[in-house]
């Protein structure tokens, strides 16, 4: 498939053609019936030849979206995001058809994100670790189509609110799973620092390093003072801290067993994490606003799962900031 497919609408439209929908139904039908088809090379062939006609009807531009999708993969839905967000900015007036417009462009970004949602479970079911790579992307561009998708919702918004028509969370879910590629991107460099790490303590000098009880004699006494980075932590905290350093030490001076030990306490112990129990100073300040105004936010509980709900809730996953100052 041509790289510059996006460049037809992503750029300054060519003169709408002005024509009724009626005209182009058959071709309508035609794209339908490739999609069911999963013939998503001929679709997106046969959408790019009806938009060059100068026919930018929002319902085939959604299939020509997730053609090019379909078939370049993840990577390119920062690009489908950003070419959408400025056909719905700068040429809202020249999308087909023109009657409810307003409502077919929710109707059709709505049907757009449901499909690559499906896409997106369908593959992280059949995800096995060797196929891992396939799904991820380069920091910057992971970052980069977390990006457009923000203006995209902020720029669909309105448009939802003013047909009264439910937002999609299968927005949220999209976005969700961009955010999950970059915590195993951030995680995954994080691994490589440690193993570095972990490799230049096992090859230093034997000789040259001294044992971990030579170390405990020659460091002064902290006063079980905490490491600035962890904040005011529990004494729940000050013993995992000390075990992490136990563990260390282990390792150091090839203690294996005794490290593995450590190490399998360390595991269960984050497996059934709890931060109010290690970080309590952290969430002192949260728990008693809580406590003091429970009865007002109560009221709010059977709300939970009603349609603007999950409208508000689409819109605080994609833009904490612009929530926080959101008129309602």
């Amino acid at each position: 498939m041509p790289s510059d497919y996006l460049k037809i609408l992503s750029g300054p439209l060519a003169g709408a053609a002005n024509i009724s929908s009626e005209s182009y139904e058959k071709d309508f039908s035609e794209l339908g019936s490739l999609m069911q088809k999963g013939a998503f090379g001929p679709l997106v062939d046969k959408a790019n030849k009806i938009l060059r006609d100068g026919i930018y009807d929002i319902r085939i531009i959604v299939y020509y979206f997730y053609g090019i999708y379909a078939t370049t993969g993840q990577a390119r839905l920062g690009a489908i995001f950003e070419c959408l967000n400025k056909l719905l900015t700068e040429d809202k007036d020249d999308l087909k058809p023109d009657a409810d417009r307003n409502l077919h462009i929710c109707k059709s970004v709505t049907w757009l994100f449901n499909q690559v949602n499906r896409k997106i479970v369908h593959e992280k079911q059949h995800l096995k670790d060797k196929d891992e790579a396939e799904f991820l992307l380069p920091k910057d561009t992971i970052v980069g189509t977390l990006g457009s998708l923000e203006s995209l919702i902020k720029t669909l918004f309105p448009i939802f609110n003013d047909s009264d028509f439910i937002f999609p969370t299968s927005f949220s879910m999209v976005c969700d799973w961009f955010k999950e590629l970059n915590n195993v991107i951030d995680m995954k460099s994080e691994e490589l620092y440690a193993y570095n790490d972990e490799k230049a303590v096992i090859n230093t000098d034997e000789q040259a390093k001294p044992s971990s009880q030579q170390k405990k004699e020659n460091q002064p006494k902290s006063n079980n003072a905490m490491n600035p980075a962890t904040g005011d932590g529990s004494a729940a905290m000050k013993q995992l801290i000390n075990k992490m350093r136990i563990f260390k030490n282990l390792v150091e001076d090839r203690k294996m067993k005794q490290a593995a030990i450590v190490m399998d306490d360390i595991l269960a112990t984050l497996e059934n994490f709890d931060p109010r129990v290690f970080l309590p100073e952290l969430f002192k300040g949260f728990m008693a606003i809580q406590a003091a105004n429970i009865e007002e936010l109560s009221q709010f509980a059977m709300e939970k799962g009603s349609p603007e709900w999950m409208s508000l809730e689409s819109c605080y996953t994609v833009d904490i900031d612009g929530f926080e100052n959101l008129n309602l």
